[in-house]
């Protein structure tokens, strides 16, 4: 199954009231019967001058989070999707790249080769234009998702990578995203969604942020499990025959994976650092802790944490018990030479 099935195919989980129209109903929410999308005025304010922004969002609006490989080169891939002629934009101290996917770009089946890449910006989306915010660690986020452009982003991907890490991954997180103008707090959390009080670029890139993190937390919690099952394994052959069965190499190989798995953690993911977004303006800031409290972003850091730290513990014990058998092994090797030694001596002694 493709990548395109798994994303485009996928049904959104029911965490919200749905109408038989698909329309997303809440109290607090005044919608005409035949309203089929929201329109949000967005007011960025820019360095030089002031402009309001018109954003049109499908209603709900759909978050969708993957996770598809270890490592994204975002160069190649901005280089292949402005072929496909999106409008590119990079997140350089968030190491995310946000790629507005058109389905009705005229170059999306055929890439340009001579023409200048289409101007398009966040202003202008379309009903059947997506957003895709990709992390160079591996997530991808995916907003007002259409039919085509998961397909298209999946292409680009396969452009840039020359392997990804699932050839069919999964959907790991479904959000539906309301839009209530009149909610007391900036956000509040209801079943599979999230109701704001605004939509902005801003909260946007702050929603994907913490999905990101969330989906990255757990791909590396199942690295973590694996090294577990290993060590249950190993274990369970100890206490059945009496004998370590995995060698040095292999043992320096679990720890390399432990490791990798911290520095990931740490340093690509950076699920202890606050979003450039957050600390800039409070509003935002409310609206990021809220989200993180609402997927245990520091439970599950805190229990992959403690997953790692009885990984390193087995590890230093297979290590030391591997450590016993080779001063053993040296032990009687000396024990023999010595023997020897004095055999020689005798022996001269004797017929010397």
């Amino acid at each position: 199954m493709t990548l395109r099935a798994r994303i485009g195919d996928v049904q959104p989980r029911r965490g919200l009231r749905d109408t038989p129209t698909g329309t997303a109903r809440h109290p607090q929410l005044e919608i005409g019967g035949r309203a089929e999308r929201l329109h949000v005025q967005v007011r960025r304010s820019l360095q030089r001058n002031n402009i309001v922004k018109t954003l049109y969002l499908r209603f709900p609006f759909h978050a969708r989070a993957f996770f598809v490989a270890n490592h994204i080169d975002l160069q190649r891939l901005r280089t292949s999707a402005e072929a496909y002629g999106w409008f590119c934009s990079s997140q350089h101290r968030t190491s995310a790249l946000t790629i507005m996917l058109s389905e009705n770009s005229p170059h999306h089946q055929t890439p340009p080769r001579d023409q200048s890449i289409r101007q398009v910006s966040l202003s202008n989306i379309q009903d059947t234009d997506a957003v895709a915010i990709v992390y160079d660690y591996g997530s991808v986020i995916m907003f007002n998702i259409g039919e085509k452009a998961p397909e298209l982003l999946t292409k680009c991907l396969h452009c840039s990578e020359h392997r990804l890490l699932l050839d069919t991954p999964t959907l790991q997180e479904d959000c539906k995203i309301l839009v209530d103008s009149h909610l007391s707090s900036s956000s509040r959390r209801i079943g599979d969604g999230i109701i704001l009080k605004q939509m902005t670029v801003e909260v946007l890139k702050t929603v994907a942020h913490v999905l990101a993190q969330s989906v990255a937390l757990d791909y590396h919690g199942k690295r973590a499990d694996t090294v577990l099952s290993d060590f249950i394994k190993m274990n369970q052959g100890m206490l059945r025959s009496g004998k370590l069965l995995k060698d040095k190499e292999e043992m320096l190989r679990t720890v390399a994976e432990c490791n990798l798995i911290m520095t990931d953690v740490l340093a690509r993911v950076a699920v202890t650092d606050k979003f450039d977004i957050a600390w800039k303006d409070d509003h935002y800031g409310r609206i990021f802790d809220k989200l993180r409290d609402d997927y245990e972003i520091e439970e599950r850091k805190e229990f992959l944490d403690e997953k790692l730290r009885f990984c390193q513990a087995e590890l230093k014990y297979f290590l030391e018990i591997m450590q016993n058998k080779k001063s053993d092994f040296l032990e009687w090797t000396i024990i023999v030479l010595i023997a020897a030694e004095i055999c020689v001596s005798v022996y001269d002694l004797i017929w010397g």
